[in-house]
């Protein structure tokens, strides 16, 4: 995800890649600080593993990554059908926003 995060977001030019991993996460969390403060919010949409210790893994990931990128939302779907009948209805129109292959 750093990774992704890092292109993403602190560029990709010969002039970025120069800079070190670590120069170009702060470059990528400010960026996505910034564009939070403007009114653009990026989600990274989680699907919960089965088994817990997978599950409290994944919450790890994404607190460390909350705590490395501010303005990054991680959302958990939950596995509990009644949790996914309400996530449906509130984050499937965010499908739509996505580019169609």
């Amino acid at each position: 995800m750093d990774s992704f995060l890092i292109t993403h977001f602190a560029g990709r030019s010969e002039r970025d890649v120069r800079h070190s991993d670590a120069e170009r996460q702060l470059l990528a969390a400010r960026e996505i600080a910034r564009q939070a403060r403007t009114g653009r919010t990026h989600y990274l949409i989680l699907r919960s593993p089965e088994e817990a210790g997978d599950a409290a893994r994944l919450r790890e990931v994404a607190r460390i990554l909350r705590a490395r990128y501010p303005g990054l939302m991680c959302i958990e779907l939950s596995t509990k059908f009644d949790h996914r009948l309400k996530e449906y209805d509130r984050f499937r129109p965010f499908l739509d926003l996505l580019p169609k292959r």
